[in-house]
């Protein structure tokens, strides 16, 4: 079953539960979150643990679409010359003389197909915790977020065993399709996505590799474990019947991390080891039945989307890789109703509303601005921060009409004719005024 999703919202994914420190954030709708919107119903399903945990049911990751097609990470083995960004290779091609006098840098960030690659779109807002007690922000509270951009759009796939029951299979589509909450921070402004049914070919053949050579290449994360069930970076484990002389370690292009995942219901579970998507590893003299198996799926945790590789993909084919980024619309003419067009309109449309938004909200502060002297910087702080929630305006309104920090009624019978309007309104009205307040 192959489906979209769209971003209705900003939405972000981290790789862990941490909430300090470097965090690392996804650039893809991780197949957990997807399992986690068809877990909500659970108690529904005839066999949960063939669903959830048997790996019959494999919740792909979700990945941006490129000019209407689906795409994969940049793999880890392109690198390109150092401030000549179009020149990439496949770096198990190069040998001693492509050395000499150039640079290389790896390509860790992107996705791509046939037509090009791209990077996915963050956005960054500072965020700083309540005090309803003192009306202001918590001291020490504050935090960011990175979220992947409104508007963004992804293909996934739910891939089903035959031997599952007509009752689960069909309940898994019913719940799939819709509107939904995923990822982190859903009780704010973060999170919504809605999910359609839609068909798409992945464009992805192999080729025959030289001198015995086969490389696998890591479609999603993988958790892989050594023969006593301990977590290992070893890609040697990738098949217990790999002997170390079949990995050909100094040509392995990976990459990883380790995290501790959260559940909602569990909270944290145990820590895993997790090699990332895009790495490659290279391998010598492996039989096609063993190359069959893993082609089935590596490591544990499948049904959350990991595991997943491909072997002797095309693009690892060739010397050299004719790449081109996706910038502008007329890069590769695509359809007027591709993703990337829709996406260049909804950019547009967004700047010319923003700029009629900020005339509109000046315009407002220029009216009404002279009424509001005595309030300070930090309260108008405070509103926006509330302006960020959908209850906004009545979280407003009790913020100027309790408390140390109560309004006078002229006061707030002028901010409720502001607080008609929509939240951004408030929120750029609030920031004008903070700035113009005289302490």
């Amino acid at each position: 079953m192959k489906y979209r999703l769209k971003a209705l919202s900003d939405l972000i994914f981290i790789a862990s539960s941490n909430t300090q420190g470097n965090i690392k954030y996804l650039d893809f709708v991780p197949g957990s979150a997807l399992l986690g919107v068809v877990a909500r119903h659970y108690d529904k399903f005839e066999n949960p643990f063939d669903v959830f945990f048997s790996g019959k049911v494999r919740f792909k990751d979700a990945h941006i679409i490129i000019n209407s097609k689906p795409s994969l990470k940049i793999p880890l083995m392109y690198y390109h010359e150092k401030l000549e960004r179009q020149k990439i290779y496949n770096y198990w091609k190069l040998d001693g003389k492509d050395f000499n006098g150039v640079q290389y840098k790896q390509m860790r960030e992107g996705y791509f197909n046939n037509d090009g690659f791209m990077k996915v779109e963050f956005s960054y807002s500072q965020k700083s915790a309540r005090d309803d007690k003192n009306g202001r922000s918590k001291d020490g509270a504050m935090y960011g977020f990175r979220s992947i951009a409104k508007g963004s759009e992804f293909y996934f796939e739910i891939e089903i065993d035959e031997s599952l029951s007509d009752h689960d299979k069909k309940l898994i589509k019913e719940i799939i399709v819709g509107e939904h909450y995923m990822g982190k921070s859903k009780r704010s402004e973060y999170g919504s996505v809605e999910i359609t049914q839609e068909d798409f070919a992945e464009e992805v053949e192999s080729f025959s590799a030289p001198d015995d050579y086969s490389f696998v290449y890591f479609k999603s994360r993988a958790c892989l474990f050594d023969e006593n069930g301990n977590p290992t970076y070893d890609v040697r484990y990738l098949h217990k019947d790999l002997k170390p002389e079949n990995i050909v370690y100094e040509k392995n292009q990976i990459r990883n991390y380790e995290y501790v995942p959260y559940n909602f219901k569990r909270k944290e579970d145990s820590q895993r080891c997790v090699i990332e998507k895009g790495s490659v590893a290279v391998l010598k003299n492996v039989s096609k039945e063993i190359l069959e198996d893993i082609k089935k799926g590596v490591g544990g945790f499948l049904s959350e989307g990991f595991g997943e590789v491909i072997i002797n993909p095309e693009f690892l084919k060739e010397k050299m890789v004719k790449l081109s980024e996706f910038k502008a619309e007329d890069e590769f003419k695509p359809a007027v109703d591709s993703p990337l067009v829709k996406y260049l309109k909804m950019k547009k449309e967004k700047s010319g509303s923003e700029t009629k938004l900020i005339k509109e909200v000046k315009k407002a502060v220029e009216e009404y601005g002279r009424w509001f002297g005595n309030i300070s910087k930090s309260q108008w702080g405070n509103i926006r921060t509330l302006a960020v929630f959908d209850d906004y305006d009545e979280r407003i309104k009790s913020y100027i009409s309790k408390g140390i920090y109560q309004w006078l009624p002229a006061q707030r019978k002028i901010m409720e004719k502001i607080l008609k309007n929509d939240r951004e309104f408030v929120k750029l009205f609030a920031t004008l005024m903070m700035k113009k307040a005289k302490k």
